[in-house]
């Protein structure tokens, strides 16, 4: 007669054949035996497979290599103390036609619904007849999903049947799709007629926002007719003032707000187009600015389009603020009509302006000047560096302006302000002085000290037309 690997299994009371599993207490000790040991030669037991939670137990009375002691022995280990447990069992014996392997499980079910988990590994242990489907088949037929409710409105209005949380929606309205939720219960939830908010939580389409859009995220708002928000955080489409802010759109991203009818944001963090912004677009990057009709930003770090049909393309702390001015590069400023400025730093003085980038480098001591060109507009930037003869004391100045030549004589348009025309004496010798000496911007005069050696770089941007 063949040997036999099957296995009986104890807790407390009987032992249990393991044909379909047993269930057992948390915590309990647990003894396993041979059914029957008549011929068994050797018999090796071996936890194969836990569920997710579990470590295997030592079994006492199996070594480190799982030979059982004896054939005869009976096996005892403490099952975890904790229900929802599965452990997977391999015995194997040796013998007349062995050797010969069987699989078995010991579980804990579930404390609230009763059921038994799974092993890594198991197949049928749990039920020889159907295997793992006794476990997956009564979660499944358990499962209800959150039923949708229609209440209110002609068309009637729809929302889930979430016990709790249920973003709101106003019934006197119609055609609402409110698949929201509203963790905090503050927020006025879908209010405006044919509204849709597809999921997420916290969002709102306000009364004035007929046909407005959300699709999800979180804390997103529709505050204009028509207006959208794909998704993301804290973005707004529409203004406030609904005249303004119907059609808008919001793709994603964070904190962006399109408050001008016609105008979207792609997305980005912390860009918004004004409700004058009509037709404004911005197409990502961070804290751009659209104030004016069809302003355009593609992408930027503070960038500003504040002039009509005006655009930045890239760049950081980019300003376009002249109708139908460009600019595209890093600091640039386009600041009248038809302008376009290229480079890093580069700027334009005139109508229908294109920029480009030249330097002159001046080293001397007093009096050291640039001569302009008639006919010719400059944004110039002068920088002054002197240092003490035979001394260590320093004094370095800057100053930007924007000049022209007229008629053999130079004319200053404008000494700009800012931080960057702050000199930074360390000591005295010159002074910058921006002053027009016949064609000539005089650059430095001597402040009475001698014994100083200077330099002066110009960098200016010439602009191909007359003032």
């Amino acid at each position: 007669m063949p040997v036999s690997p099957i296995c009986l299994v104890q807790d407390g009371g009987p032992f249990n054949p393991t044909v379909n599993g047993v269930d057992v207490g948390p915590g309990n000790t647990i003894s396993i035996k041979l059914n029957d040991s008549t011929g068994v030669v050797d018999w090796f037991l071996e936890i194969t497979g836990t569920d997710e939670l579990s470590t295997a137990p030592a079994l006492v009375g199996v070594d480190i290599v799982h030979h059982v002691t004896t054939p005869a022995t009976v096996v005892t280990f403490t099952f975890p103390n904790a229900t929802g447990r599965a452990l997977l069992f391999a015995s194997t014996v040796t013998g007349p036609g062995g050797p010969l392997t069987t699989t078995f499980s010991i579980f804990t079910v579930t404390a609230a619904a009763g059921v038994r988990v799974g092993a890594s590994g198991e197949v049928r242990e749990g039920s020889f007849a159907f295997g793992w489907v006794t476990k997956t088949n009564p979660l499944i037929r358990a499962f209800t999903a959150a039923p949708i409710v229609f209440d209110g409105g002609t068309p009637k209005n729809v929302r889930t049947a979430r016990p709790i949380n249920q973003s709101p929606i106003n019934n006197t309205k119609n055609g609402i799709t409110n698949l929201s939720s509203d963790t905090t219960g503050t927020d006025p939830g879908a209010v405006a007629d044919f509204a849709t908010i597809s999921g997420g939580d916290r969002n709102d389409i306000n009364v004035n926002s007929d046909y407005g859009t959300i699709g999800g995220g979180w804390q997103n708002s529709v505050k204009g007719q028509f207006g959208t928000v794909g998704g993301g955080f804290g973005n707004q489409a529409g203004s406030e003032f609904d005249v303004f802010g119907t059609e808008a759109v919001v793709c994603g991203g964070s904190g962006n707000k399109a408050r001008g009818w016609d105008s979207a944001i792609v997305g980005g963090t912390g860009n918004s187009i004004d409700p004058t912004g009509v037709q404004g677009l911005i197409c990502g990057g961070q804290a751009g600015s659209v104030t004016q009709q069809n302003g355009t930003i593609l992408n930027g770090y503070f960038a500003q389009a504040t002039g009509v049909f005006s655009t930045v393309i890239n760049g950081s702390g980019c300003i376009a603020s002249g109708p139908y001015s460009t600019v595209n590069g890093q600091s640039v400023v386009a600041s009248r009509l038809n302008q376009s400025a290229q480079g890093q730093f580069s700027g334009v003085g005139g109508s229908g302006a294109s920029s480009s980038r030249m330097t002159g480098i001046f080293v001397g001591g007093v009096n050291s000047d640039f001569t302009l060109e008639d006919g010719i507009a400059y944004l110039v930037r002068v920088y002054c560096t002197m240092k003490q003869v035979g001394g260590v004391k320093l004094a370095g100045f800057e100053r930007t302006m924007l000049v022209h030549g007229a008629g053999g004589v130079a004319v200053i348009d404008q000494d700009i302000a800012g931080p960057n025309n702050v000199a930074l004496e360390m000591g005295t010798g010159y002074t910058l002085v921006m002053s027009a000496v016949g064609n000539a911007i005089v650059a430095t005069v001597n402040a009475g000290v001698d014994g100083y050696n200077a330099g002066i770089l110009y960098e200016w941007t010439e602009a191909n037309d007359v003032l």
